[in-house]
């Protein structure tokens, strides 16, 4: 890619503004990842384009410092996505320095390889999270040497300044792997470090116990802000909260989904005491109204129109359910998904293509049994839909299915539909659908006759000929 062309795809301005939509609030610390992965990309560029990289600035390294679910993670990831690189995340206290017990710090390019299916180039240019950076400060042994988290440090200063290493892969075999373009994205609680939101001064880190060098190799280092009451608020009602996801979920078929005031402070007072923080808060929300997904084909069936989660619906107790007028239901969801509504014939004069084609997906799997058939069956049959009525008729088409589906009882077999098809000289489809009529009609097996029971004299008992009005013995008549 050239640089103009990256330029072009990639600003800064406008990855930021798509992030927004997903991560809530820890603007700064958006920002100082957002432009660091973006630089060390053009940075990859310009290298290519013949640019000499001793006259560039050198690649960033960011270090996000803040307590669990305030979102570092959440922002690695979305940052990787915009900008369509792989990512990976792994945990520092996992790694060891050269011939010690654990897995090499070169390991992580290893991870990052996988994480891009073999493709190095790609690889080589992704992001590697390093989790519970905080974990690797220096540890005092009474004058002997931290052969663990300080040796950790050192052994990561060469992969953060840009290397050329051997990590293993898949299998355990080695690549040949380079880190000059990798951003490293370091992320810890640091637990005790008392600075506020914002840049956070070298100085304070290697009093908490880093090393200068492995410091100077994170060029941002950026306290996040704790998530507060309000933040958390923000998180709940967010476009890609699961309160949001389950009101998208509900409206779909034709649910209105409500949640109290009075339930949301509730759920915002257990994730402010007990520090789960914005992950913990979905995952909570999840875990208390994940049950009433199961119940939704219940809820259609018995006609209920609005779903309300009051302070109780957290705590394990049913949801209210308002019930209303089934037939009150919008026509398309009633019939994708409604049972009343799906088994007789709806106007479609109004659908818009796809839900006729959602229509007529509905029909040929849950009523006509289309999954079920061979290969060459099916075949023919979208076949005889694609050319009957033209590319874009899906009127005429859902008319057809559910012509085949209630007209007849049984319903009309698609098998038996391209009989007819074959036998007729028409391929009209209500030629069609007469000839399986028809032909339904003659193969009915007609009831035998039952033969006229003999009389029985009422005189001597003695069986009257069927022919004969007179008992043959006594010659009375016959009743």
């Amino acid at each position: 890619m050239r640089p103009d062309q990256f330029l072009t795809q990639f600003c800064p301005e406008n990855v930021l503004k798509q992030i927004d939509e997903s991560i809530i609030g820890q603007d700064e610390a958006k920002r100082a990842l957002v432009a660091a992965v973006w630089w060390n990309l053009y940075r990859a560029v310009l290298i290519d384009a013949g640019h000499d990289p001793r006259t560039l600035p050198p690649k960033q390294n960011v270090l996000l410092i803040g307590p669990s679910g305030i979102g570092k993670t959440a922002l690695a990831k979305a940052v990787a996505a915009e900008f369509d690189v792989p990512w990976v995340t792994t945990s520092a206290p996992g790694y060891s320095a050269a011939g010690y017990t654990g897995a090499d710090v070169d390991d992580m390019l290893g991870l990052l390889a996988q994480a891009a299916n073999g493709e190095l180039s790609l690889a080589e240019r992704g992001i590697i999270l390093v989790d519970e950076i905080d974990k690797l400060k220096r540890r005092d042994f009474g004058g002997q040497s931290d052969v663990g988290c300080e040796a950790i440090q050192q052994a990561m200063l060469a992969l953060l300044d840009g290397c050329e290493a051997m990590p293993r892969c898949r299998g355990g075999d080695r690549i040949r792997m380079r880190s000059h373009n990798v951003t490293f994205v370091g992320t810890g609680a640091f637990v005790g470090l008392t600075v506020e939101p914002g840049s956070v001064p070298a100085a304070a880190l290697i009093a908490d116990g880093f090393i200068p060098e492995f410091v100077a190799r994170w060029s941002m280092r950026i306290r996040l802000f704790d998530v507060d009451r309000a933040l958390l608020r923000k998180i709940v009602l967010g476009s890609n909260s699961a309160l949001n996801k389950l009101n998208r979920l509900f409206a779909i078929h034709g649910i209105e989904f409500q949640t109290d005031d009075k339930a949301i402070d509730r759920l915002i007072d257990q994730a402010s005491t007990e520090g789960i923080g914005a992950r913990g808060l979905n995952e909570a929300l999840w875990t208390r109204l994940n049950g009433l997904i199961a119940e939704i084909p219940q809820m259609l069936s018995s006609g209920v129109r609005r779903v309300v989660v009051d302070p109780a619906a957290l705590e394990g107790l049913p949801a209210w359910k308002i019930p209303g007028d089934a037939a009150a239901l919008p026509e398309s969801t009633a019939a994708l998904l409604h049972p009343v509504k799906a088994a007789e014939s709806v106007d479609t004069s109004d659908w818009t293509d796809n839900e006729r084609m959602s229509r007529i997906d509905y029909l040929l799997h849950v009523r006509l049994n289309f999954s079920g058939l061979e290969s060459q069956a099916r075949d023919q049959f979208l076949k005889y839909l694609r050319e009957f009525g033209g590319e874009a008729n899906y009127s005429e088409r859902v008319r057809l299915c559910e012509s085949m589906a209630f007209d007849l009882t049984p319903p009309c077999t698609i098998p038996e539909f391209l009989s007819a098809v074959e036998a007729s000289e028409s391929t009209s489809p209500d030629a069609v659908m007469h000839l399986v009529r028809y032909k339904r009609a003659v193969a009915k097996p007609r009831p035998a006759k039952r033969p006229r029971r003999r009389a029985k004299c009422p005189r001597c008992n003695t069986s009257i000929p069927i022919h004969s009005t007179t008992c043959p013995s006594c010659g009375s008549e016959a009743a």
